[in-house]
């Protein structure tokens, strides 16, 4: 990299991780204090949590063709400054306590909105300010600094909300975003870009936009298949998130906390994964990335047995944390590829079609395996990773099919 692209590097991975820190704490201090409140909190937590999810189904499609329509650098600095100004506003309405419940709920739909028009041009943004050579070290970079704040964001907003409370978290909150925003505005575009062509903005027109961006998807048949593998991945990921809360459980006879344990060797396999994934790396080919969703489903098989007739703790985290570590490889191989291959008039349509896949089937995922999977049988890990296996390897032929035809 040269001197700008480490500088637009270190800019948006800085800004990326101060706004999703930023989220965490908003999230946290938000949630705890509707748990806190006696009289319908329940119905506040689970409104507050399903809207977010319900706004990403219908929104995350319409800041696709945003992206690709108008300056990504300005649709992210924009929307980190209003983030910030909202949550600011929000901070003197805590001693109105018959109204902040509905206004933590209506402030949380309306972040969503702006998360879902800015989370398209963040990824989308790569290709002008990072050379196509250099876009797997940068989403490198990206990812470790995401899985660092994954781990850190949740322990330091307890503190924050502990020590200072909701006002001080919301305050926190909007200094944060708007934080953001300011190290954003660093960022130096290096490469000339084409945009999609700017029409009259009307709700027909970001149809047909949303239109042309499926069809695009469609017509570039190695980017679908990588699509529908990572959606395919993303539902079987529900069924391992659904079940590894339980996994004391299939632990006889001991105290440890295995589901803690878990965590944590997923937390160092991630980061490590991140860090070493340029130096493993150097050619984006479909089946590299695709064999990382096979060793992972090799690992959840061979984890259900050592649950099932090992159930040694060391073993458990080492397999884990290579299963992470395969994951997080996956995930940079996956948005390097797409940044890469992907016209960047189109750039920001095909993220939010896998921005907007990805919150559909997470939660089918659980629906399905919460209604047939038992919670303490070891035997569910053998199964996902049998399931993961076979799809992997049906992606494999296809690619292989799709090369032999051309």
């Amino acid at each position: 990299m040269n001197k700008i692209e480490k500088k637009n590097t270190l800019a948006i991975s800085a800004g990326k991780v101060i706004s999703r820190f930023g989220n965490i704490v908003f999230d946290y201090s938000n949630v705890t204090y509707l748990a806190s409140k006696s009289n319908g909190s329940l119905a506040f937590v689970g409104i507050y949590q399903a809207s977010e999810s319900i706004i990403s189904i219908i929104f995350n499609l319409f800041g696709g063709v945003i992206a690709d329509r108008f300056n990504r650098k300005k649709i992210i600095i924009i929307t980190d400054f209003l983030s910030g100004i909202l949550c600011l506003l929000l901070s003197f309405f805590v001693s109105q306590a018959k109204y902040l419940l509905y206004l933590i709920v209506l402030a949380n739909v309306v972040l969503a909105i702006f998360d879902c028009l800015s989370g398209p041009s963040y990824k989308s943004i790569v290709k002008e300010v990072i050379e196509k050579d250099n876009i797997q070290k940068f989403n490198s970079v990206l990812e470790t600094s995401s899985r660092i704040t994954q781990v850190l964001g949740p322990l330091i907003a307890v503190f924050i909300y502990k020590q200072a409370g909701m006002r001080g978290a919301l305050l926190v909150d909007g200094t944060s975003f708007i934080l953001s925003g300011l190290i954003t505005m660093a960022v130096i575009p290096i490469v000339e870009v084409t945009l999609a062509e700017k029409k009259k903005f009307s709700l027909s027109n970001l149809v047909n936009d949303i239109k042309e961006g499926f069809i695009y998807v469609y017509s570039r048949k190695k980017i679908f298949y990588l699509i529908a593998l990572s959606s395919f991945c993303n539902f079987l990921l529900a069924g391992y998130n659904l079940i590894i809360p339980f996994t004391d459980r299939m632990f006889n006879g001991s105290n440890v906390n295995i589901y803690g344990t878990i965590l944590t060797a997923e937390a160092v396999g991630g980061i490590a994964g991140a860090l070493l994934s340029s130096f493993f790396n150097k050619k984006l080919s479909e089946k590299k990335i695709i064999a990382f969703i096979t060793a992972n489903g090799l690992l959840l098989a061979l984890l259900g047995i050592v649950f099932k007739y090992f159930q040694s703790i060391p073993v458990i985290f080492i397999i884990v944390a290579i299963f992470s570590f395969c994951l997080s490889n996956f995930n940079i191989q996956f948005f390097s590829k797409i940044q890469s291959e992907v016209d960047t008039e189109y750039l920001g349509r095909v993220f939010s079609i896998i921005f907007t896949v990805a919150v559909l089937f997470m939660p089918i995922g659980s629906l399905v395996f919460s209604a047939f999977l038992k919670a303490n049988n070891p035997n569910n890990f053998i199964f996902l990773g049998i399931v993961m296996i076979i799809i992997s390897i049906i992606f494999i032929f296809l690619i292989e099919r799709l090369s032999s035809e051309k």
